[in-house]
């Protein structure tokens, strides 16, 4: 596993939603390309939320970034997912490591944003990508 600090991001941070933090994340790092973590992906509505799963087949996709000022982007990360924001006194997200892989099968310790909450009554995400189940949405006129 590469020892360089990365950042694995599934949601609005992906760099095909243009998103304005996502340029700052892209001005402070470099995209090492597309890949996954055990995880299961939900629907919140306006964002995604992802949590660990144990199953390998249960993937959330996304991309790997190798952060050039891990210290300030993550930072800047933190407030934007809201990190210290309490919902019903629990944080929503935390940041934490896991195992993730690049489509070509190279393993890194990566950050990433864990939903805190409840899932039993959230949506599950298909296939774990969160820009394939958006597009499809809009294309059932959903």
């Amino acid at each position: 596993m590469a020892g360089e600090a990365t950042l694995f991001v599934y949601g609005t941070l992906r760099s095909g939603f243009g998103h304005p933090m996502w340029e700052r994340l892209r001005n402070s790092s470099s995209l090492l390309g597309e890949g996954y973590f055990c995880g299961l992906l939900y629907d919140l509505g306006p964002y995604p939320a992802a949590v660990r799963s144990a199953h390998e087949e249960e993937v959330v996709r996304g991309e790997i970034y190798a952060l050039e000022d891990e210290e300030n982007l993550l930072e800047a990360l933190d407030r934007y997912e809201g990190i210290d924001e309490k919902l019903d006194g629990v944080a929503e997200y935390t940041r934490k490591k896991v195992k993730a892989f690049l489509d070509g099968g190279r393993e890194y310790w990566s950050w990433v944003y864990l939903y805190e909450g409840y899932t039993d009554h959230l949506v599950p995400i298909p296939e774990g990508d969160y820009l394939k189940y958006l597009n499809e949405k809009d294309n059932l006129g959903y």
